[in-house]
């Protein structure tokens, strides 16, 4: 499968509630991340940090590693979850895309996972 590098994304929160908050969320475009600002939702629970992503233009790659970006469409949701290590400044855990996407091959659906790994957050001051 396609080898993909790692992408950094800055996360600044806007509002926090209790256990809820919200955010701004903007990848790395030098590093192939998604043009644009997107919003992140998201609550933490005894160390436990779960958000989603919701970025504003479909960016896909295709099979020789080339980004495609659509400009009328919004990219899927990615989750996001992991745990806040003891120190409380990093995060590391695991994401996934929400949906899974629906395809025909020969006239038999398929679902498909669109991807997922793993991530590590770092506090910025």
């Amino acid at each position: 499968g396609l080898q993909l590098n790692p992408v950094e994304f800055e996360v600044e929160i806007v509002a926090m509630e209790n256990e809820c908050f919200t955010g701004k969320v903007q990848d790395n475009v030098e590093m192939g991340g998604m043009p644009g600002v997107g919003e992140i939702i998201g609550n933490i629970n005894n160390g436990l940090i779960v958000f989603e992503k919701n970025m504003p233009f479909e960016t896909m790659l295709t099979k020789n590693g080339d980004q495609i970006t659509k400009k009328n469409k919004k990219h899927p949701t990615i989750v996001y979850s992991g745990k806040l290590e003891s120190d409380k400044r990093i995060i590391q855990g695991k994401w996934k895309f929400k949906k899974l996407k629906f395809m025909w091959i020969s006239l038999i659906p398929w679902w498909y996972d669109l991807g997922n790994g793993t991530f590590t957050m770092q506090e910025i001051d």
